[in-house]
């Protein structure tokens, strides 16, 4: 499975050596994470960058990626650093939500602008 292509998460990540098996997973679970966010009944598969889910998918894949574990922190010695991606994710993953929502409901298909009033064609005799 390649969700978002490859190079784009590499280039992402840059100071990162990602291989392909940990992206081909990352992507599987960023898959089934959008794929319960926006309700749709199969996961997404390789989206283009035009795509409404892309840059959802890239995001939540690099994170993933950067901390699998899905750490608050992480220290060694003196150095401390903040993983902000859980929060990050569920900010992420709430937008789908609600973008999903937004287009259940918006209007589907095609419609004429309106019409002026009073119609042209509908002739009014005074009376």
């Amino acid at each position: 499975m390649s969700l978002v292509p490859p190079q784009d998460v590499r280039d992402f990540l840059p100071e990162r050596v990602i291989n392909t098996t940990q992206l081909t997973v990352a992507m599987s679970v960023v898959a089934g994470w959008l794929r319960k966010a926006a309700g749709l009944a199969v996961p997404p598969d390789s989206l283009l960058p035009s795509d409404q889910l892309y840059a959802a998918a890239l995001e939540l894949t690099a994170l993933v990626v950067a901390n699998p574990e899905a750490l608050l922190s992480r220290g060694m010695g003196p150095q401390q650093q903040a993983m902000p991606s859980v929060k990050r994710r569920r900010e992420i993953l709430d937008e789908v939500a609600e973008d999903a929502r937004v287009a259940a409901v918006a209007p589907r298909g095609s419609f004429p602008p309106p019409s002026c009033w009073p119609d042209p064609a509908e002739r009014r005799w005074p009376r």
